[in-house]
């Protein structure tokens, strides 16, 4: 085993001896990944903790089928940057947010419930595209727990609620709670403590129908109790009014960065940048690109496109949102 791994990591490899479900141990084998020191000498660490991690959740995924025997309406393939779940109370305005931000044609009613299975689009932000699924809604006496099992899978959820409304509070607190009996915690920044077998889904609120009278009072006492746990974007859907700002939250709710690859002697791809998670470095951007590459390179160029000029960095430099890069292998 390497040298200098943190007391933290050694007592969180003492609770991989102990888990007894799938879900356990990948929880826990994630959290050593993200604990472990990034050197040379964990190199070969990382890639086992990696190939644990991959086998652990195909293992998952198996089981996951043979339990739900048959058509799972949730189950939706990941598309484009990252995929975020609408979720809220009922006639909270998701479908005319997914309408809004995406090409998308959900189906739009003043009455509530008229989301009954997920629907998906694609939202255009700069460059890349992000996928959002309007979910049916949440609300005290039933939460499906297979939708349950769609937000865990996801990179992110928008909370949507009604800023008119005078149950404001009461549909927040059903719509973190109801996750919460399934161990799920909705809220911007991990929690620093988060018990075995829960997940943490990180989430910002959509205060929707903003366009709507004496909203803006309801909107404060929002703020007051939720603020410190959610970032609050006020919109309307109907007038449209906040898309961009909401459109780089959602991506910056991602937590990913976007690369440009350079060929030598050639001008960079700007058509098809790679995503990658933040803190990701040149060698798991080689790595990405072809799997002999990290262990052939040596480092990379850091190109400035408009001055035609670059900088050299190692293989363990942590990329920025859109630095251009040539291997050096």
């Amino acid at each position: 085993m390497p040298a200098n791994l943190p007391p933290e990591y050694k007592r969180t490899e003492e609770k991989l001896k102990e888990a007894k479900t799938l879900e356990e141990k990948i929880e826990i084998i994630e959290k050593l990944i993200s604990l472990l020191p990034r050197h040379k000498g964990t190199d070969k660490l990382f890639a086992d903790l990696k190939r644990r991690l991959s086998k652990l959740r195909n293992m998952a995924e198996q089981e996951r089928k043979k339990k739900t025997k048959g058509y799972d309406p949730y189950l939706i393939e990941k598309a484009g940057a990252g995929q975020v779940m609408l979720i809220g109370p009922p006639n909270s305005g998701k479908s005319s947010l997914l309408a809004t931000l995406t090409n998308a044609n959900p189906h739009i009613a003043d009455f509530p419930f008229s989301t009954v299975n997920p629907c998906p689009g694609m939202m255009n932000f700069e460059d890349i595209q992000i996928q959002l699924i309007d979910l049916p809604p949440i609300i005290e006496s039933h939460v499906d727990p297979l939708m349950v099992n769609a937000i865990k899978r996801s990179d992110g959820a928008l909370i949507v609620v009604d800023s008119s409304s005078d149950e404001l509070l009461d549909q927040m607190d059903t719509i973190i709670r109801k996750l919460e009996e399934r161990k799920t915690i909705l809220s911007w920044e991990k929690p620093e403590e988060l018990e075995i077998g829960w997940e943490w889904v990180r989430s910002f609120v959509v205060a929707n129908k903003m366009d709507i009278e004496n909203t803006n009072e309801r909107l404060e006492i929002l703020e007051e109790f939720y603020s410190a746990k959610f970032p609050i974007l006020p919109f309307s859907a109907l007038k449209k009014s906040g898309i961009e700002k909401l459109k780089q939250k959602i991506f910056e709710m991602l937590s990913v960065v976007r690369v440009y690859s350079k060929p030598p002697g050639k001008p960079p791809d700007f058509d098809k940048p790679f995503i990658l998670k933040k803190g990701s470095t040149v060698r798991e951007l080689a790595a990405e690109i072809h799997k002999d590459f990290s262990e052939k390179l040596r480092g990379a160029k850091l190109w400035n496109i408009e001055t035609k000029t670059f900088i050299m960095v190692d293989r363990e430099y942590e990329l920025q949102d859109k630095d251009v890069i040539e291997l050096v292998i």
